[in-house]
């Protein structure tokens, strides 16, 4: 929620700056028929989920439980789109996140002659990876604030891929040795993004943005539902064309 004010408040703060103000106002940029964007960042913040799973052994349920952590990680992002009106974009972009973190937990393994006398132990997991594709659709309103200076506010609805690593344990009939294992699940899942991208143009079709954003989502896998996204900062290459 903080993370989120503070997005809402750089925006204001700019469009603030991109109102015209009477004989101050200057020359703006042109607003461009096309556009593409690289950017390079951190997704900072960590998160933490509970997760679960469940298998059969000697005819009963073994049974793990974990809490785990995904912590901040690089995300690298693609963008283009083109003007549909004066100022109004449609276009996507798609964005990779990539991070690991420890998992804690218990097990519950059943006995291999007596009923309903699991033996528990605990589950540790490190370095267990989280992977998230995100397919961004984004209606985009450029903003010209001077000559070298614009402003880019989108926002739009999003796609998800996302596989994450969980700490489980198995063992194998007619075995009491419990093996310790990582299982990978993967699905899809969808969710929102909304952010500014305040760019210089060293020349009318190249410049240096920083982006700005915020993205959301949900992907149910077997072992938990895994919240995906989240806030992102970067900079990298902006590209116009059709100016």
């Amino acid at each position: 929620m903080k993370k989120t004010t503070t997005l809402a408040l750089v925006v204001a703060g700019a469009l603030a700056l991109a109102l015209p103000r009477g004989a101050e106002a200057q020359s703006k940029a042109a607003i461009p028929e096309k556009y593409f964007s690289f950017t390079a960042g951190s997704q900072p913040q960590s998160r933490t989920f509970d997760a679960a799973a469940t298998s059969t052994v000697f005819a009963e349920d073994a049974v793990f439980s974990t809490e785990q952590k995904v912590g901040s990680g690089p995300f690298f992002d693609f963008a283009a789109g083109f003007r549909v009106s004066d100022s109004l974009h449609l276009g996507a972009a798609v964005s990779s996140f990539s991070a690991k973190g420890d998992a804690t937990g218990t097990g519950a393994v059943p006995d291999p002659l007596f009923f309903d006398r699991p033996t528990n132990f605990a589950v540790e997991g490190t370095d267990l990876a989280r992977n998230e594709l995100g397919i961004h659709l984004q209606a985009a309103w450029f903003l010209p604030l001077s000559e070298k200076f614009d402003l880019a506010i989108a926002a739009g609805p999003s796609i998800y891929r996302a596989s994450q690593e969980f700490a489980a344990g198995s063992t194998e009939e007619g075995s009491e040795v419990v093996t310790f294992n990582v299982q990978d699940e993967s699905g899809f899942g969808f969710g929102f993004n909304a952010g500014a991208d305040f760019t210089y143009l060293f020349t009318p079709k190249y410049g240096l943005g920083v982006l700005a954003r915020y993205t959301w989502g949900q992907v149910g896998l077997d072992a938990a539902d895994i919240t995906v996204g989240g806030f992102q900062v970067g900079a990298g290459l902006r590209i116009r064309w059709g100016l």
